[in-house]
């Protein structure tokens, strides 16, 4: 976690400069380097898709795509320039703008510190260079995030009527854009209001991994185990190999996929090394952080880390691939980052508070 005296000054304009030089690095790429833009099979796809040249739509990209060329609106270019605006700018500062409680003096400071971190994201910023979904899924989410948050605090029943059925209506969207993103939206909301970070303990996490053995045991993990063969002959030897065959090894291969997938415990390469430094150390830092001071949680910190329990534990189960996890587990990062901020600030709010108490 950085240090609280750090001048907040100093962090606005870090992140100021490193927007610029990702504006710079973005510039240079669109007019030296054209070959690296939009030649990824999803790329080509949604693009044959929006032109009409194809059929066959699995997620909702394709179609608002299509629908954008329907009104003439769609040019790939264009698209691809207000992802890398999305990425760049929009998904940043939502991110820090969710982070913020506004009730702390260092809530400025942790606005721009959370900005700095989501704009040094390598994989969030590769994936809006053209037009994948990644970053208006995320987009989405940050949106329902703060509309969640937006609902935690007020107390109009009106407005918060209104947010619940935009909240079902994101839920749907997210489903429609990647199934169990939706899915562990929607029953993040459902189980929040019986769920208490702070009180979870090892028993709790113990019997959960148990959980999970019995269903696969009983079988009904097996459209997400049929999901996950998929990548067995997918090209590019990122596969990891590991098959969930039996219920005395399924634990511990969950195990392996939690620290290869999501913590980026695996040398495939020298990509493998900067994404482990530059993504999941600060991740495995930050968790550990959220983990040993769960007791100033609240509420949208107890949806967040459902939220990430949920999804996470579905796209680990499903996923073999190393390049498709950096792009699933920037929902499951970015959700770990907030909690870790909201619970930051609530940690030296009450801290101080205890000071002037004691004084």
């Amino acid at each position: 976690m950085f240090g609280y005296k750090v001048n907040g000054y100093f962090i606005a304009a870090a992140t100021l400069l490193l927007v610029f030089i990702k504006l710079l690095i973005i510039y240079y790429l669109i007019l030296n380097a054209p070959v690296l833009f939009g030649y990824g099979n999803d790329t080509n796809s949604y693009n044959s898709y929006a032109l009409g040249l194809t059929d066959g739509a699995s997620n909702l990209w394709f179609i608002i795509l299509r629908d954008l060329n329907h009104l003439g609106l769609y040019s790939r270019n264009g698209v691809r320039f207000c992802l890398i605006f999305i990425g760049s700018l929009i998904i940043p500062f939502l991110v820090a703008y969710i982070s913020r409680e506004t009730n702390t003096r260092m809530s400025k400071r942790v606005f721009w510190f959370v900005f700095l971190v989501v704009s040094a994201y390598p994989t969030l910023f590769y994936y809006s260079l053209d037009i994948y979904r990644d970053a208006f899924m995320l987009l989405s989410f940050l949106v329902g995030l703060w509309c969640f948050k937006s609902f935690l605090i007020s107390r109009r029943a009106m407005n918060n009527a209104l947010r619940v059925l935009f909240l079902m209506f994101m839920s749907y969207m997210l489903f429609l854009f990647r199934p169990y993103l939706g899915f562990g939206f929607f029953m993040a909301l459902l189980i929040c209001r019986f769920f208490s970070f702070s009180r979870l303990n090892g028993h709790v996490f113990f019997s959960y991994l148990i959980s999970l053995n019995v269903i696969f045991l009983l079988g009904y993990l097996k459209p997400i185990m049929d999901y996950r063969t998929i990548f067995i002959n997918m090209a590019g030897g990122s596969n990891l190999g590991i098959v969930f065959d039996s219920p005395v090894l399924f634990i511990p291969k969950l195990m392996e996929n939690f620290l290869i997938q999501m913590c980026g415990v695996y040398y495939s390469g020298v990509a493998s090394i900067v994404a482990f430094a530059i993504e999941s150390i600060p991740f495995i830092v930050g968790l550990t952080f959220l983990i040993r001071n769960k007791k100033y949680a609240n509420k949208f910190v107890d949806f967040l880390v459902l939220f990430f329990v949920i999804y996470s534990t579905i796209w680990l189960l499903g996923n073999d691939n190393l390049g498709t996890a950096v792009r699933l587990r920037m929902f499951s990062y970015i959700s770990v980052l907030i909690a870790c901020m909201v619970v930051y600030q609530n940690k030296r709010l009450h801290e101080n508070t205890m000071g002037i108490i004691g004084k």
